[in-house]
């Protein structure tokens, strides 16, 4: 994936110069792209799963450290 743009775009940006140097046609492209959204959909939720369960994590850990006392030097 091309970061920074949306997936639609990055995919054209990404296959089409492939499929023509293989001289495949680019008009199968949008077949692709329609086969490739049901993919992207359980990636992104495993990416938005993945982001919430290490801030719950992080969030945990923080609070238990902020309730330990601090030594004293």
């Amino acid at each position: 994936m091309i970061a920074g743009l949306p997936n639609q775009i990055s995919f054209f940006a990404a296959y089409a110069p492939v499929a023509l140097a293989v001289g495949d046609p680019i008009e199968l492209l949008p077949l692709f792209l329609a086969v490739d959204t049901i993919p992207d959909m359980f990636a992104t939720a495993a990416n938005v799963t993945a982001d919430v369960a290490l801030t719950a994590l992080l969030t945990e850990r923080e609070t238990e450290d902020a309730d330990e006392p601090s030594p004293v030097n």
